[in-house]
């Protein structure tokens, strides 16, 4: 019987012969045991003959079923269940009509043992028979199962089991169509045990994906665990991330002690202690801790440790100790507060004086009682509040003024209520740091405060102790410390006051950590989850101002040099919003030494340290420790 019907004119499908368009290529290698069709988005099984002749439907459907990645070729991460036959519509979507050999074309589109033979389907045959449709002589039975033949061509493809009893019969699952992502699979055998000391390499380091991609470990090459059971992390990234998710894996690593015994030795010098003292045993991968205090009358100028001087630090830990070493304290006395010198004063600003009939503003603090300031009365007489700004030419550290009014008998202009503040440039005062009301006499007012740095001093005059307009002031004067040269300036009272990022999840990463005075932590960007590019950035608020004439950086002290700052930018403000021009810029040394930075003096509250590269080329900055130096 000629089952085929006249389709010329029809202006029907098959007239036409319009289907969907085959993307090229037609199906795209997985990596993991997998091809996806990109014509119907269907994932098939790579290996089309895993299961050999399989004799029932039954069977078929149960080895689909069980299917599981790690079995026929499949990395792909699937579990049981997620397998399926694919329906007679799927597996005849498959062959290429337009070739003769079914097989050799699957063969030649990605998947191996594909078979010129019969594949079971999950379809029975249906219970209303269209006998004509089937090939002549072929008479199934109701509730005989489908199968496709792979034969291209104008052969019929679809045959019920009952037609070909003693033919070969294959299976090849399917599941999906995609929808998402692919999870690649990353395996990493337990690597054997190290002994204390040995860094890490590719030896431990050796997890591999089931598709191409990058691999970034923590720790990473070369470090030195210490002793103990270390966990081991990597992260992987695709190659192709539009159809795959990255991964993790993570292993445990046995890290045996070293039976060797390495020695510290540590002194101190004159005003302070170390503890503990002399020389100390310590066994191969193991820790030492030590405490520096400085009597009273000193303070700690700096720890220096194999040679290498770390700054003004109250403790320091030896960790995975693999070699001996030494730690050393110096101190310097504390001075004590003082007259400052009119040296070097000069006026800044105020806002009235007297120029006609008596000398100007510069009279307050000409160190001559007999002369003063006064507002302008003559042509004129502006009202309070009046004020003097005096630039002291250097920046001292400064704990109290004094007031003298004028000494002729005269009570015109001598203040009653005041305000004073302090400033490191002269623009930024802040809150006052001191007010009150002057006694109504003509004694010397003098008046304490705690300390603090600056350059510029400005004295507000609220009101007159006659209710007078005008303002005068015979002596302007300021005690603070007498210390001339540079010091380690202390943490205390340090804190954080901004950081672009910080790595929270894969180590203590911590920003903190610059500045905690332990050389064992350091500050690390961001990696486990994503990772930053350059530039970054720390700023610190030192929690009151101080003249500073040098930074330092101590890179990371592990034996690792991945965020060691190359390029780097050093800045100082008074606010912590106007950074102005960088005080200093350059490029720190491939090395793990102390880097130290001498500047000409800027006076600040906030320091900030802007990392512009890294010395390996990578996109994180670290930091051990940050210093400074000034008064």
């Amino acid at each position: 019987m000629d089952l085929h019907a006249p389709c010329s004119g029809t202006g029907e499908d098959g007239e036409k012969q319009a289907g969907a368009a085959w993307p090229n290529p037609r199906f795209v290698d997985n990596g993991n045991g997998t091809l996806t069709d990109k014509l119907t988005n269907l994932i098939w099984m790579k290996n089309a003959n895993c299961f050999g002749n399989t004799g029932t439907q039954d069977q078929a459907l149960a080895a689909a079923k069980t299917l599981a990645s790690g079995a026929c070729g499949l990395s792909d991460g699937s579990a049981a269940g997620a397998w399926r036959l694919p329906d007679r519509k799927e597996l005849r979507s498959l062959p290429n009509y337009g070739q003769a050999d079914g097989g050799v074309w699957l063969t030649s589109q990605g998947f191996t043992n594909a078979q010129t033979s019969y594949y079971w389907t999950s379809d029975s045959y249906p219970n209303v028979v269209d006998i004509n449709w089937l090939p002549s002589g072929a008479n199934p039975n109701l509730g005989d199962k489908w199968m496709v033949r792979t034969l291209g061509g104008s052969i019929l493809s679809s045959w019920v089991s009952a037609m070909v009893p003693t033919e070969p019969k294959y299976v090849l699952a399917v599941r999906g169509p995609q929808t998402g992502l692919l999870t690649p699979s990353l395996t990493w055998p337990a690597p054997a045990a190290i002994v204390f000391g040995t860094a890490l390499s590719a030896t431990q380091l050796n997890a591999t994906a089931s598709v191409p991609g990058s691999f970034v470990y923590a720790p990473p090459a070369g470090s030195i665990p210490a002793a103990g059971t270390q966990l081991l992390s990597v992260s992987f990234t695709p190659a192709d991330t539009s159809k795959y998710t990255s991964a993790n894996a993570s292993v445990n690593l046995t890290v045996n002690a070293g039976t060797s015994s390495y020695s510290i030795t540590a002194s101190a010098g004159a005003g302070g202690s170390i503890s503990p003292a002399g020389v100390s045993a310590v066994t191969s991968g193991g820790s030492q801790s030590y405490s520096i205090a400085a009597n009273t009358g000193y303070t700690i100028a700096a720890v220096t440790v194999d040679g290498t001087s770390l700054g003004a630090l109250a403790s320091y830990s030896f960790t995975k100790i693999a070699a001996n070493h030494t730690i050393s304290a110096s101190f310097s006395p504390v001075t004590v507060s003082a007259n400052i010198p009119h040296t070097n004063w000069t006026l800044k600003y105020a806002d009235s004086q007297e120029p006609t009939g008596q000398n100007g503003a510069a009279n307050a603090f000409d160190g001559k009682n007999s002369s003063f300031w006064h507002t302008q009365w003559s042509n004129g007489a502006p009202a309070c509040p009046h004020e003097i700004q005096i630039n002291l030419g250097k920046s001292y550290s400064i704990d109290s003024f004094s007031y003298l009014p004028r000494q002729d008998g005269v009570s015109n202009g001598n203040i009653a209520r005041y305000e004073f503040y302090l400033s490191s440039d002269g623009v930024n005062w802040g809150t006052a740091v001191a007010t009150g009301t002057f006694a109504n006499n003509a004694s010397l007012k003098q008046i304490t405060f705690a300390a603090k740095i600056g350059q510029y001093l400005r004295l507000r005059a609220l009101s007159e102790v006659n209710g007078n307009p005008w303002t005068s002031a015979a002596e302007i004067n300021i005690t603070g410390s007498s210390q001339t040269s540079s010091a380690s300036i202390p943490h205390t009272g340090w804190s954080l006051k901004y950081a672009d990022s910080q790595e929270l999840t894969g180590q203590n990463g911590a920003a903190t950590n610059a500045f905690d005075g332990k050389t064992t932590t350091i500050w690390h960007t961001q990696w486990s989850s994503s990772t930053p590019a350059y530039p970054h950035e720390i700023q610190i608020n030192l929690g009151k101002s101080y003249s500073i004439d040098s930074f330092s950086y101590l890179p990371r002290q592990d034996g690792v040099t991945n965020g060691n700052i190359a390029r780097y930018e050093f800045y100082i403000s008074s606010d912590g919003v106007n950074w102005g021009t960088a005080v200093a810029t350059g490029t720190f040394a491939n090395t793990t030494l102390l880097k130290q930075v001498p500047l000409a003096a800027k006076s600040g509250q906030y320091i900030r340290l802007r990392a512009l590269s890294e010395v390996n080329g990578n996109p994180w900055a670290s930091v051990s420790e940050i210093n400074l130096t000034g008064m």
